[in-house]
C-alpha cells in the first residue's frame, strides 16, 4: 500500500514536470517545428498579408539560458503591398527619426529610411519575466512594394498577462 502511494506521488510529480515543461518551452518547440517561415513572422509580430514576399529569413539562436531553454530570434526583410503598409502601422506609433529608432537595415539597401516602430512586450519564462523587443525599420515606397526590416527577439518566451486588476 505504501509502494502504491509513492508511485501515484512519482506519477503526479512527472506530469506536473511534463506540462511545467510543455507550457515553458515544448509548445514553443512544436510550434516551431510545424510552421513555416511566414507563420513565424505573424505569429510573433503582425498579422502581414498573403502577398508579402519574404526577401531574406533567419532564425538564430538568441540569449543563453536555462537547461532544456529554447531563446531564439527572427531577423527578416519582407516585401509588403504599399496599400497595408498605413493599415500594419498607424500613424501614432511611427517614428520618423533615425536616430530615435533601431536601423535594421544596415546599409544594405538603397532605399531611404522612411519610419521605425518598436513594440515591446512583456514576457515570461518559468521564473523570470523581461520584455520582448519587436522592431521594424520601414523603407521609403517603391512602385508597389514597401521594404520592411524585421526583427523580433525571445521568440521561446510567453506572453505575460497582468490579471491584477
Amino acid at each position: 500500500m505504501r509502494k502504491r502511494k509513492f508511485i501515484v506521488l512519482i506519477c503526479i510529480f512527472v506530469f506536473f514536470l511534463i506540462c511545467t515543461y510543455m507550457k515553458n518551452d515544448g509548445l514553443y518547440v512544436l510550434n516551431k517545428v510545424n510552421s513555416n517561415e511566414r507563420e513565424l513572422i505573424n505569429r510573433y509580430t503582425i498579422q502581414f498579408p498573403e502577398q508579402t514576399i519574404i526577401e531574406t529569413f533567419s532564425l538564430k539562436k538568441d540569449i543563453e539560458s536555462y537547461f532544456f531553454s529554447h531563446n531564439e530570434y527572427i531577423e527578416a526583410t519582407l516585401l509588403v503591398p504599399n496599400n497595408v503598409i498605413p493599415i500594419l502601422f498607424s500613424e501614432t506609433i511611427r517614428e520618423y527619426d533615425i536616430t530615435q529608432t533601431l536601423d535594421l537595415s544596415h546599409g544594405t539597401t538603397d532605399d531611404k529610411f522612411h519610419f521605425g516602430v518598436w513594440m515591446p512586450r512583456t514576457v515570461s519564462k518559468w521564473f523570470d519575466k523581461t520584455q520582448r523587443t519587436i522592431s521594424f525599420t520601414v523603407m521609403q515606397p517603391d512602385e508597389k512594394y514597401t521594404r520592411v526590416f524585421v526583427s523580433v527577439d525571445k521568440l521561446g518566451w510567453n506572453l505575460w498577462y497582468d490579471n491584477t486588476f
